[in-house]
């Protein structure tokens, strides 16, 4: 009978040794893997999934702000300092990950030399 027909959580079903052999090193596996993708002393935790939502989302409220905006309107000044401090933020983040060596996609392509 085929994995895909039989309950993994029913107790009195027994796996074969070496399906139970095959799935613990596939799950070892991908534990490595994650655990390579993440700095040292720190978990892989989907961090690249939530930066990448954060920045769709500022990505479409900017776009919308400036559909909004008109180039001669005028603002108060802590709005314009909103503005300015969001983005130094993002050219900080922007040219650290462009220009450091923390990026995962250049640290596997090292890896794999």
């Amino acid at each position: 009978m085929s994995i895909e027909n039989k309950n993994l959580l029913d107790p009195n079903w027994e796996l074969d040794e070496v399906v139970k052999e095959d799935l613990v090193n596939l799950l070892h596996e991908r534990e490595k893997q994650l655990t390579q993708k993440a700095g040292p002393g720190e978990e892989y935790d989907y961090e690249g999934y939530m930066v990448r939502t954060q920045l769709r989302r500022m990505e479409a409220q900017a776009s919308e702000l400036i559909k909004m905006i008109e180039d001669d309107e005028q603002f108060p000044a802590w709005l314009q300092s909103k503005v300015t401090l969001a983005s130094e933020y993002m050219d900080t983040v922007y040219d650290f990950y462009k220009y450091s060596d923390y990026s995962i996609t250049s640290n596997e392509s090292e890896d794999d030399d």
